[in-house]
């Protein structure tokens, strides 16, 4: 009988484990689904076209236009180097025919080529400096009409980037709200049938269980995902926050609902020990190792009935 006995108790037990496998292996994947659905959701509502707001703002021909701009101040910039060289050149050739005819006349061997030459390298000299200062004002025009249509493009840009981060922050509110619309219901569903179930002292409240722990984690994940960017910069304060808060919630939780006097004192009668104690019941009115009283008079039939059963034997009431 012994033996029989602790076969059977350890029957219970490897039952008891397969079941809390099997839950959770459901919540695996329950939130393996639950993952499908959040991303379809994400996929309910577009992600912002940049390209669409940057026309929308006629970006997209400015930066065109800054192209055209940019050349035309490369263009200038070369013709302006060129002339300048040409007019560097030009001096050096001015000065050296000046300083020649100036030395030819203090010797007084001054000749007319001489003097022509001397002509002739200043008229190209005065020439080079007049093309050279035209192309500088034309450089200068070029840079600065570069700078107004860079600075308007760059005050578009600040323009389409808010749009853009507006559009962003709106997709995400709707995604949350979206979101929220489906694990907030799924969390109020699961655990009015979990308490129901719990409440009816049902054999497959862990299946229950496991549906609450699926919701109360997609809640958990939902909330982290668009907490994560204000909690980022308190990251291990937060964890230890919320990680003490889970803990304690689990330890009462565990203390009220699974080690509770009441639950306590039912599970040992549907296993046929005393309430108080967990000592076997025997036939008799009082338990045999604490003294505590195991029947109580019905209220309906005033028979005798076992304390804590949830019908009268003698009349099948539940009062």
């Amino acid at each position: 009988m012994k033996g029989d006995a602790e076969y059977e108790e350890m029957e219970q037990l490897e039952t008891s484990r397969a079941e809390r496998i099997l839950a959770v292996g459901m919540v695996v994947f329950m939130l393996i689904g639950g993952a499908w659905v959040l991303n379809r959701i994400s996929s309910l509502v577009p992600y912002p076209d940049r390209t669409a707001l940057e026309v929308g703002h006629g970006l997209v021909s400015l930066r065109d236009s800054v192209q055209v701009s940019q050349a035309r101040f490369s263009e200038a910039q070369r013709i302006y180097a060129e002339r300048a060289e040409r007019a560097t050149t030009a001096q050096a050739v001015y000065e050296f025919r000046r300083e020649e005819y100036r030395v030819s006349m203090e010797q007084g061997a001054a000749a007319d080529s001489t003097r022509a030459a001397y002509e002739a390298s200043r008229t190209e000299y005065e020439a080079a400096v007049r093309e050279r200062d035209i192309a500088a004002r034309v450089k200068d025009a070029a840079a600065e009409d570069l700078s107004r249509v860079e600075g308007e493009c760059r005050e578009k840009e600040g323009l389409v980037a808010a749009a853009f981060e507006r559009a962003l922050r709106l997709r995400e509110t709707k995604l949350f709200l979206l979101r929220a619309a489906y694990v907030i219901p799924a969390l109020l569903l699961c655990f009015a049938l979990w308490h129901r179930m719990r409440r009816a002292g049902s054999r497959y409240l862990i299946v229950g269980t496991a549906l609450l722990a699926f919701s109360i984690i997609q809640v958990t994940i939902v909330a982290a995902q668009y907490s994560w960017h204000f909690l980022r910069g308190l990251g291990q304060l937060a964890l230890s926050v919320v990680g003490t808060a889970a803990c304690a919630f689990g330890l009462v939780a565990i203390r009220r609902l699974i080690l509770s006097s009441a639950r306590l004192a039912r599970s040992r009668f549907r296993r046929g020990q005393c309430p108080n104690c967990g000592f076997p019941r025997a036939s008799g009115a009082y338990c045999m190792s604490c003294g505590t009283k195991l029947t109580e008079q019905c209220p309906n039939c005033a028979a005798q009935r076992p304390v804590n059963a949830p019908y009268c034997p003698s009349c099948g009431s539940s009062g």
